[in-house]
């Protein structure tokens, strides 16, 4: 009796749980490296990142393939990792001099909505200029990330 019991019950709770939705979605690594890729480029063109740098220093919060840097390997002003960014006079930040400076640009942290959406928060700084932080909105268009919004929250 117990047996004809418990028997329908665990088979119903078997259905409920694997038809719950899925808690997250889990990119692979290219869609992480093509969103990281976007922001980016986002930012090499706004902000701070406009004016006259002699380099792009990115940095990121989740690790990145060694040959990521590949995808920007006709930018001018080159793009580097922060670890390599060309150094002031003291060795201890960007240069700072208006025609030669560098522009620190680094992603905080990568929020996936869906396999088609993601909000990014990153920023640029640039030497004795001035600091932007912002919240990107992102969205996977004809096989392309491309930013669909983008929200200030520091501009310094």
């Amino acid at each position: 009796m117990l047996r004809k019991f418990l028997m329908p019950v665990c088979l119903s709770g078997l259905v409920v749980f694997s038809s719950s939705p899925q808690t997250g979605f889990v990119p692979d690594s290219k869609r992480v490296e093509d969103v990281h890729e976007a922001s980016y480029r986002y930012f090499f063109t706004h902000d701070l990142a406009r004016s006259n740098a002699m380099a792009f220093c990115i940095s990121s919060a989740e690790a990145l393939a060694p040959n990521f840097l590949k995808r920007f390997a006709n930018s001018d002003p080159p793009v580097v990792w922060l670890s390599e960014c060309p150094l002031g006079p003291d060795k201890s930040g960007p240069l700072t001099a208006k025609k030669d400076r560098a522009v620190q640009i680094g992603i905080i942290s990568v929020r996936w909505i869906s396999s088609i959406e993601a909000e990014v928060r990153g920023g640029c700084h640039s030497g004795g200029i001035g600091a932007t932080q912002e919240l990107l909105h992102l969205t996977l268009k004809n096989g392309r990330w491309t930013v669909v919004g983008a929200e200030t929250e520091l501009y310094s």
